[in-house]
């Protein structure tokens, strides 16, 4: 049986709804898997969740009545599962559908591509809230490099787990965990990045654990904002590094910016070096 028929069975048994609503607006159910993608990326607002999806599949509204209902269905289920380990089975298929169905596909080859270079070989890289994204960077992670992936969505993680194993990637850590409760003694080697990409979208007081990883760094290191290109968040006069003066926490630390203005796709990068 197919992950996708896998799927749909899961679902079907834990709730009794199937996916026909898919058929009748022309819409794959393979999406199921990107139903639970987005959620993440909506910040676990399922209702937010509900409407990108509706708006960015349709570009208009109307579909909205007709997909709504079937859709706060599905999450009257997830938002009870989404931290659920119990349910791991149902997080393993949707990763698969979503890296089956998604990744292989060309339109892809847009997303980021560029991480930054540590320059600092065999040394560890900690990445914060990583999201499923970072399976992007996968073909470009540098051997010589430790890194730790770090999310406290099951979801995530999973995405990022199996694509790990269907690579052969074996310079790759994944921890499911909050970022708060990370210590460094679970962190093997010599930090030489911290990168936190977009936290102020996932962690709305990520001011208050700046301190914490920073102390992680080595001599040398860097602790990495990175932005989306296209929001341009770096220039906006009011932006959470302002409001929360993030340049207070690395006083003695030399700053730079580095700016991308042709492919938006690409990040915006806050860099503080530690001496």
């Amino acid at each position: 049986m197919s992950y996708l028929k896998e799927l749909e069975k899961y679902y079907f048994e834990q709730t009794g709804n199937d996916l026909s609503f898919f058929d009748n607006h022309s819409i794959p159910r393979s999406e199921l898997s990107s139903l639970a993608l987005y959620y993440d990326y909506c910040s676990c607002n399922s209702e937010e969740t509900i409407r990108s999806f509706i708006i960015d599949y349709r570009k208009a509204g109307k579909y909205w009545d007709s997909l709504y209902i079937h859709l706060r269905k599905f999450y009257d289920f997830y938002v009870t599962i989404w931290n659920d380990v119990s349910h791991k089975y149902f997080f393993e298929l949707c990763a698969n559908v979503y890296l089956d169905e998604y990744k292989i596909q060309a339109s892809l080859s847009n997303y980021v591509t560029q991480l930054f270079d540590t320059h600092i070989p065999n040394t560890t890289f900690i990445d914060l809230i990583s999201g499923f994204n970072f399976t992007n960077f996968y073909d470009v992670l540098d051997k010589n490099i430790l890194y730790y992936l770090v999310d406290k969505s099951i979801m995530a993680c999973t995405c990022l787990e199996i694509a790990k194993k269907r690579k052969n990637i074996d310079n790759v850590v994944i921890l499911n965990d909050d970022i708060k409760n990370i210590e460094k003694s679970q962190i093997e080697g010599n930090v030489s990045i911290v990168r936190a990409s977009n936290p102020w979208k996932y962690v709305t007081t990520f001011q208050d654990y700046v301190e914490k990883y920073k102390a992680m760094i080595m001599p040398g290191g860097i602790f990495l904002f990175q932005e989306y290109s296209e929001h341009r968040l770096l220039f906006q006069e009011s932006n959470p590094y302002k409001q929360n003066n993030i340049a207070s926490y690395f006083r003695g630390w030399e700053e730079h910016f580095v700016i991308n203005l042709d492919n938006k796709r690409i990040f915006d990068s806050l860099i503080y070096k530690r001496p």
